[in-house]
């Protein structure tokens, strides 16, 4: 057993690999007796990996269940072939407000093949036979036959409410072995995508370059409700609906939000609601969440993405709860706002929303010796009140639409 993420490292050859939106392979190891063909694809929450192991291999799959510092949980069940588990790893832990108790990554891996073997490990302690483990840097390890074991399949599922919501995802989404199956309709999901747009005159580096852009682009935001249900983590509770995490909003509001009310408009009015979503339950639209509040990067973008499906005619939010999320950032500074610097990744802050708000509705400008990144706050929060102006000028608000121009 190698149970350290550098002991267990294996080496590779780009030559070996193959990738694709759709699937993924790689040969690992360091001669032929120890290679590994390792197949990857997926589904909208589930993962489905296929392992072939040379002829010499005693085959075995370790399962990471938390890291060193990060708690977790992880259970073997031998008769159904199946280990579960979760850890509470989030990016945002020590950026934004909210501690978020119940916050948990769920999974469950079920395997094609019984186990010879099973145990489980903490720290660097391995404990053959055993079923579970709670602690900080958990995680298990199954072995197979090497009669049997020489093509094992695993399907993970995930899910951020619970278990057993992971393991009805995995059941919705890859219900049988069939691997080519999964793969194929992924397949057929990212052509009929990046099949939207064709182009002319380019070489085929330049196409490779073009939808490689477009595949990327089209990653983010997130999915982030599960058959109907999401996680909040805004207000740490389960909810009907569609939901949806990830916005890098500085990043994207620009051109990719655009981008994405062309090529995938039948997710624009989801993702709207979830950005409203967040503003009724956590009490602002963040600016980055991942998966709460993390207070990187400067103003308040969710306001132009808002304003731009507004401005295209999309119709299926509430356009004055819109309007009372997007005035709230134009108008109320964060708590603390002139007592603090604002840093970029400034940690356990409230949420940070316009810094420098006060100074600004006083001054015109965020000053640079009062505010972190106050020129840029000051260039992105004009813009946002023009797109705060949008939503108004939707709803007939002719006295505050000039206003906020």
């Amino acid at each position: 057993m190698k149970l350290t993420p550098d002991s267990r490292k294996q080496v590779f050859s780009r030559a070996d690999e193959i990738a694709t939106p759709y699937y993924y392979s790689v040969f690992t190891g360091a001669s032929r007796s120890q290679r590994i063909r390792t197949e990857v694809t997926a589904t909208d929450h589930c993962g489905y990996l296929r392992f072939t192991f040379s002829r010499a291999a005693k085959p075995l799959v370790l399962i990471e269940g938390s890291r060193k510092g990060v708690s977790g949980y992880i259970r073997v069940d031998q008769s159904r072939r199946e280990v579960t588990g979760y850890n509470s790893d989030r990016m945002d832990s020590n950026l934004g407000p909210f501690t978020l108790p119940h916050f948990k990554g769920y999974f469950i891996v079920e395997f094609s093949e019984p186990f010879q073997k099973y145990g489980t490990y903490t720290g660097l302690t391995a404990a053959p036979e055993n079923h579970s483990a709670k602690d900080s840097n958990v995680g298990a390890y199954v072995g197979f036959s090497p009669k049997r074991g020489k093509n094992v399949s695993a399907k993970v599922g995930t899910s951020f409410i619970s278990v057993e919501q992971a393991r009805a995802n995995l059941k919705a989404e890859i219900p049988d072995w069939q691997f080519e199956t999964v793969r194929e309709g992924l397949k057929d999901v990212w052509n009929q995508k990046l099949g939207i747009v064709t182009i002319e005159g380019a070489t085929k580096d330049q196409r490779a370059i073009f939808y490689t852009g477009l595949f990327h682009a089209l990653l983010y935001p997130k999915l982030f409700s599960e058959n109907g249900r999401y996680y909040s983590a805004f207000d740490d509770q389960v909810h009907r609906g569609i939901s949806y995490t990830a916005y890098s909003l500085w990043d994207t509001f620009r051109a990719e939000n655009s981008l994405i009310t062309l090529f995938a408009p039948e997710r624009v009015n989801g993702m709207v609601n979830a950005l409203l979503q967040d503003y009724r339950e956590g009490g602002w639209m963040p600016k980055w969440p991942n998966p709460s509040y993390t207070n990187i990067m400067v103003g308040t973008h969710a306001d132009a993405v808002v304003a731009e499906a507004i401005n295209k005619g999309f119709h299926g939010f509430d356009y004055k709860l819109a309007y009372d999320a997007v005035s709230k950032d134009a108008m109320i500074p964060p708590d603390g706002d002139t007592k603090r610097l604002w840093l970029d990744r400034e940690e356990h802050t409230p949420y940070e929303a316009r810094a420098g708000l006060t100074y600004s509705k006083q001054l015109g400008y965020v000053p640079v010796d009062k505010t972190a990144e106050a020129a840029a706050s000051t260039l992105e929060d004009a813009y946002d009140d023009w797109a705060v102006a949008q939503v108004a000028m939707a709803l007939g608000k002719k006295d505050e639409a000039p206003f906020y121009i």
